[in-house]
């Protein structure tokens, strides 16, 4: 099932979504990412969805992203534009002429939405899942689809005594154990640096990735967003590849703030010209220093 991560404290939200794929029912690592940001009239939102990917001709990042721009009007505000995008998931997952015939074991998809809601001061902290099998009722990941696809919602109350720490993650989650959830966050906590957190989080995916648990079902080519906190400040997104080449690829984007919308192009592709060697990043050992400075062994901080 593939992985998407959402890290999150008071000063920024960060969405991490690996590259690996399910096409046809069989897992494989495409060149094209699954990172994509939504600003809209009253949000700003990085998204990412496990499961299928790709069944024929059905592509579902294309799909995704042309099905939001179509959701907005109306209205601009996020709630509304998940709510279609819930009614033209539902039907078109429903009755796509190559979907329809597809069985719901190789049909199930989860949409994470993580960022800023921007109608509050200071802004609010939310996320939210839309799927066709994840039942948070129960906890439980259905092996078949279902016919409809619900929404999962939530955002920071106000007032609060503490701070948010936000962990969501969707697909390969099994992997990831309570000592993993205590780590990230102790970081969160710390308010370490949006790049210290990226850089962590990072490593911790490629190491999850080798367990057992994970079933080689977690990719190593990962695409991260910075979502700041202050509407003021951009977002940033970087690649990640675990092979050293001279390329990164740019998430896609869609605006829908008025009428007129925007939608960027999928799998964007930049090279980068050099001709230096590719940086090769040393793996780091259980018993060797921590990268973050602490002091401590990898295996006692930050693995």
């Amino acid at each position: 099932m593939t992985l998407i991560l959402t890290l999150g404290n008071s000063e920024q939200i960060i969405q991490i979504s690996d590259r690996r794929q399910i096409f046809n029912g069989q897992l494989k690592d495409y060149q094209s990412g699954k990172a994509t940001m939504l600003i809209c009239a009253n949000a700003r939102m990085a998204y990412g969805y496990t499961g299928l990917a790709k069944h024929g001709s059905f592509n579902t990042q294309e799909w995704l992203n042309k099905a939001l721009y179509d959701c907005g009007p109306p209205s601009y505000n996020l709630l509304d534009i998940l709510e279609r995008l819930k009614v033209r998931a539902s039907r078109d997952f429903a009755q796509h002429p190559v979907l329809k015939k597809v069985p719901g074991a190789k049909k199930r998809l989860s949409i994470l939405f993580s960022g800023y809601l921007y109608h509050h001061a200071p802004p609010l902290a939310a996320y939210a899942l839309l799927t066709n099998y994840q039942d948070f009722k129960s906890g439980q990941d259905l092996d078949e689809a279902w016919d409809q696809f619900s929404i999962v919602r939530w955002s920071e109350s106000r007032p609060s005594d503490s701070e948010p720490i936000i962990i969501q993650r969707v697909g390969t989650g099994y992997a990831m154990t309570e000592s993993d959830i205590t780590m990230l966050r102790k970081m969160l906590a710390e308010k370490k640096s949006a790049q210290t957190i990226v850089d962590k989080a990072v490593a911790f995916i490629h190491e999850m990735a080798d367990r057992p648990a994970a079933e080689e079902t977690i990719g190593k080519q990962l695409h991260s967003v910075i979502i700041p906190r202050d509407s003021g400040k951009v977002v940033k997104s970087a690649y990640h590849s675990s092979v050293n080449k001279y390329e990164f690829y740019v998430p896609d984007g869609v605006t829908l703030i008025s009428d007129d919308r925007k939608s960027l192009p999928t799998g964007a592709k930049k090279e980068v010209k050099s001709k230096a060697k590719p940086l090769t990043v040393k793996k780091v050992g259980r018993n060797d220093p921590c990268p973050c400075g602490s002091g401590k062994k990898f295996k006692h901080c930050c693995r």
